[in-house]
């Protein structure tokens, strides 16, 4: 592979950009619809994402990857402990952005997970038969400057009842879920 062209930081909108330290150093850079891996220099930053990596949404599985997206409660989250075991979490999300937003308690092992290993899996639940399988393997972050829970007006939208039912209002929930997580895909696979 040839030299990259330099890319100038672009933040996706409310996104925030993601710091290029650590583990973060390989990030992909996407130009068009190829993304390319590049080393960046530590304090670089850059968005993940300038075009989709969801499936065209005019086929039939595009439109039900999008309608996962929008409509399911629950997305199954996998970390990798340092053991190099798969550590699957069935968490509350916001597809918003191009990434996904998750809310985390401040003591969940996943947080450990990803700041150290980067690469994550989200899968949704199939149709019962091993059909209408989506997985998407990404990379997170945990997203400094995001707003609480209870602020995003999509995400209250979406768990405003469920929020209240586990933590007595969206407010309670916030602050016992203050962290949040962004993952950008990187690839989306199933059938």
């Amino acid at each position: 592979m040839g030299q990259l062209p330099a890319v100038e930081p672009v933040a996706p909108p409310r996104a925030g950009l993601v710091p290029a330290v650590g583990p973060f150093r390989d990030l992909c850079v996407w130009h068009g619809r190829k993304r390319r891996a590049e080393t960046l220099t530590a304090g670089a930053k850059v968005a993940l994402v300038t075009d989709s990596v969801l499936p065209d949404p005019s086929t039939p599985y595009g439109e039900r990857v999008r309608r996962h997206l929008r409509e399911d409660i629950v997305i199954w989250l996998t970390t990798t402990a340092a053991d190099g075991t798969p550590q699957p979490n069935p968490v509350w999300f916001l597809w918003e952005d191009e990434s996904v937003l998750v809310y985390n308690r401040a003591d969940a092992r996943r947080l450990v997970h990803v700041r150290t290993r980067p690469g994550v899996a989200v899968h949704f639940d199939g149709d019962g038969r091993g059909g209408d399988i989506v997985v998407i393997t990404g990379r997170a972050a945990l997203a400094q400057g995001e707003p609480p829970a209870n602020e995003v007006p999509a995400f209250v939208a979406k768990y405003g009842r469920h929020m209240t039912r586990v933590s007595g209002n969206p407010e309670g929930f916030s602050k016992r879920y203050p962290v949040a997580m962004r993952i950008w895909p990187l690839r989306v696979r199933g059938h």
